[in-house]
């Protein structure tokens, strides 16, 4: 009988872990930083609140190429000084205005939503240079 709970114990143990990890599962990695499911849960509620619209679960992929595809460009930037630069200090402005224009935007935390508004306007700036 011991044997018996013990076995079942186990098996809860192993299958809640595999539940839990499952939910920060990697995506993706660029320049040795790691992204993850949790961080395209993020951006989607960031691109919700910006863009007033629930996105339909059939759309994740299409999700997840704009995520991978706005780090890329972030990433591509920070190596850039003149684009560094200008991301900085417009993205301070463009918090700014996101934060007193959209309200659904209170319960995403600060650093969310900044890190997002770079991943955008770093993508704006490496396409118009």
């Amino acid at each position: 009988m011991n044997y018996l709970i013990n076995l079942i114990f186990t098996i809860l143990i192993f299958y809640s872990n595999s539940l839990i990890a499952n939910d920060n599962e990697i995506i993706f990695e660029i320049n040795n930083k790691i992204y993850s499911a949790l961080d395209l849960e993020y951006r989607v509620n960031y691109l919700e609140g910006v863009n007033g619209i629930k996105y339909l679960p059939n759309s994740e992929k299409d999700l997840q190429d704009d995520f991978f595809t706005s780090v890329l460009f972030f990433e591509f930037l920070l190596n850039n000084n003149k684009l560094n630069d200008i991301l900085k200090k417009e993205s301070k402005k463009i918090f700014e205005k996101i934060k007193n224009q959209f309200q659904p935007l209170n319960n995403i935390k600060e650093e969310v939503i900044i890190k997002n508004i770079n991943y955008d306007y770093a993508r704006k700036l490496v396409l118009e240079d």
